[in-house]
């Protein structure tokens, strides 16, 4: 375990950077191994961002690291394309995300050619689209088919949430704020969290959408075996035309089938009597869980914050004894609490216990006096753990 001070993370990235810069272009090193090292770096780069959002300039170097990526893929595509991990590996957020930032700079290549500068965008939405989810409790990224309601409010929420979190970086390409939004949207309109239809939805946030399907099918799940690509492919080719952009399955379709006939001990492989499955019982969404909404609501509306009064007890950093505090609101990635205590320093860490309900992992953002001298804290959520 390293422990890397706030003020020294900048010197950390760089270093990481070029250890990712060094390792791809070490001709001694076999490809697997070149490309677990990238993908580690990369992925801890991002693990950095979804846990410490304070910390400023995580996305601006990961958006470095995309333009490397661009460049890689226009440089040697087959090379670029050893990133992918198709192996027999369980599903976890940020390697998921490098999964797909790799997938969408060979996607976009594939459909479009050489245009670095467009890669490195496309590349940062692939990278950074999940970065909503850090406010997902784990259980409820490892479950498939229909959620309840309060699953499925964490999973709709979490492309705006993440839209918001960026909005607050330097560095992030409009391509890829629009990824990060949009990439759960649909052509049949019954996509989230805006449903609209694919005349409304931008070209690479549909290339993201099919990566991201693919690689989350592909992985390994508690009460279920990773899905060999054969059988992935198959699925979602029913559904090409409705919840995925036909040409860009198309082109997805073209760069698997290449991989697995240049390397196919690379893959999980196919087994006979193993049926694909279907993609409407297992991937989240359906019409009937969207939100109703007003016409011309935006997408930040959908996620506007909601009031409410719960008792709560507020463990401050210091292993101090917990407080007595009300939330009186929470909304995608942030909360506001009211504290009898004083001495709340911005910046400060804070946990948040609510009876039956997961625990909430916050920063102080800001605070101020209300008017019965109680101090109310605007914090940042940095994560949300399951119910001890």
């Amino acid at each position: 375990c390293l422990f890397v001070p706030t003020e020294q993370h900048r010197v950390f990235r760089r270093m990481l950077a070029e250890r990712l810069g060094a390792a791809y272009e070490d001709a001694g090193l076999e490809p697997d191994e070149r490309a677990r090292i990238v993908r580690a770096s990369c992925a801890k780069l991002i693990e950095d961002l979804m846990r410490y959002p304070m910390i400023d300039g995580i996305a601006e170097s990961i958006g470095e690291i995309a333009g490397r990526f661009g460049r890689w893929c226009c440089e040697d595509a087959d090379r670029f394309a050893e990133l992918l991990d198709l192996s027999e590996r369980g599903y976890e957020s940020t390697p998921h995300m490098v999964n797909v930032g790799v997938g969408c700079g060979l996607l976009w290549y594939e459909l479009y050619g050489d245009d670095p500068e467009r890669l490195r965008a496309v590349v940062q939405g692939g990278l950074l689209h999940d970065v909503g989810k850090r406010c997902v409790p784990e259980d409820v990224l490892q479950r498939e088919g229909k959620l309840d309601d309060d699953a499925w409010a964490f999973i709709r929420d979490h492309p705006v949430a993440g839209a918001e979190l960026l909005e607050r970086e330097r560095g992030v390409h409009p391509i890829a704020m629009d990824m990060v939004r949009d990439h759960h949207e649909r052509p049949d309109g019954c996509g989230f969290p805006r449903g609209v239809r694919a005349q409304d939805i931008g070209t690479p946030a549909r290339l993201c959408a099919v990566v991201d399907t693919f690689d989350s099918l592909a992985t390994a799940r508690p009460h279920r075996e990773p899905i060999p690509p054969v059988r992935v492919l198959a699925s979602m080719r029913e559904e090409a035309g409705t919840l995925f952009d036909t040409g860009a399955f198309a082109a997805w379709e073209r760069i698997v089938g290449r991989i697995l006939e240049r390397r196919p001990e690379r893959c999980v492989p196919d087994r006979a009597g193993f049926d694909p499955p279907r993609l409407r019982l297992i991937v989240p969404s359906a019409p009937k869980q969207a939100i109703a909404r007003a016409r011309g609501q935006d997408a930040h509306a959908v996620a506007r914050e909601r009031e409410c009064d719960l008792a709560a007890l507020v463990v401050r950093a210091g292993g101090r004894e917990p407080e007595p505090g009300r939330v009186i609101s929470i909304g995608p990635g942030r909360l506001r609490l009211e504290l009898d205590g004083r001495g709340v320093r911005v910046g400060e860490h804070l946990q948040v216990r609510i009876a039956d309900r997961p625990r909430v992992r916050a920063v102080a953002r800001g605070h101020r006096l209300g008017p019965g001298g109680q101090t109310i804290l605007e914090c940042d959520i940095v994560r949300v753990e399951r119910a001890a």
